[in-house]
Formats: C-alpha cells, sequence, structure tokens
C-alpha cells in the first residue's frame, strides 16, 4: 500500500472510529439526534482532512478532497437516517475533509517559516547578517494630487527586492 492511500485510509478510519463511538455514546444517553450527529460528523470531517492532510507524502490538500470524495460517496451508503440528514452528510464530507487539509497547510507553512527565520538567524549556518523585510519597512506610496506649487509627482520608494 502507497503513502498516499494510507494517508487517505488514516483519516478515514479516524472519522469511521470517532463518528461511531460518538454515536453509541449519545445513543445510549441521549437518544437519536440527527441534527447533533451532523454537527460532530463535521468536526469529524475536518479532523479527518487534517490528518489525512499530515500524513500526506505530498500534495496535502489534494488528499483531503480525495477522503473528502469518498466520504461523500460513502457516508449516505453505510449511513441510515432521513433522507434529509444523509443529503448533508454527502454534500458536507467534501467541504469539511478539503477544511482540514487547508488547516493543515495553514499551520505547517507557518511553522516552516518560523523555523526558516530561526535557521536564518543562527551565526554558525549563515555568518553573514542580513535583513529580512518586516511589514513595517514598507512604506505606501503617496497618491495624493499633486500641489498648486508643484506639478512633479510624490517620489517613489525604492523597492527592497530590486536592490536598487
Amino acid at each position: 500500500m502507497t503513502a498516499r492511500a494510507v494517508a487517505v485510509l488514516a483519516g478515514f478510519v479516524s472519522v469511521a472510529a470517532l463518528s461511531l463511538a460518538t454515536d453509541q455514546a449519545l445513543h445510549l444517553t441521549l437518544g437519536a439526534s440527527h441534527a447533533l450527529a451532523l454537527s460532530y460528523r463535521l468536526f469529524y470531517g475536518v479532523l479527518g482532512g487534517y490528518i489525512t492532510a499530515r500524513f500526506a507524502p505530498y500534495a496535502p490538500i489534494h488528499h483531503a478532497v480525495i477522503l473528502g470524495l469518498v466520504a461523500s460517496v460513502l457516508s449516505p451508503i453505510v449511513t441510515t437516517g432521513p433522507a434529509w440528514y444523509l443529503i448533508a452528510l454527502a454534500l458536507t464530507a467534501l467541504p469539511a475533509s478539503a477544511l482540514g487539509g487547508v488547516l493543515y497547510c495553514k499551520q505547517s507553512r507557518d511553522q516552516r517559516e518560523r523555523s526558516a527565520l530561526k535557521a536564518l538567524s543562527n551565526p554558525l549556518l549563515f555568518p553573514y547578517t542580513f535583513h529580512l523585510p518586516e511589514c513595517d519597512d514598507f512604506q505606501a506610496p503617496d497618491f495624493a494630487a499633486p500641489s498648486s506649487s508643484g506639478s512633479t509627482p510624490p517620489a517613489r520608494s525604492k523597492n527592497p527586492f530590486r536592490g536598487s
């Protein structure tokens, strides 16, 4: 089995196990409520997309979308309930799973940026210091109309990425 299939299977098994366990626990205590079941299955769908994206060898959102497609097809088939509930499960599985993949990508991008900045600031790895531009380093150009005293346009600030 490839790493791609393992990633999708891990997300699917986690969603299925959590959904079945919660179904059993709530059925024993509260009885059957399809609206409540839909709400926690949405949450578990996001979690499954996150898990799939985490274990995906590459293209994490792509793998989370595959999980959402599989869940959209299988969940109405293996689940019982009123028609609105089955339709809602089929329609919400894909967006919930994709959201989990997007959340993983956002978190991992932030972590990569922090670790890259930490590595760049290490004097043993990079003995030459340089300045990474921050948001406060840029000045917005002044697009105000030229004053009546002069018709020269406002001076443009230098672009820090062009080196001029």
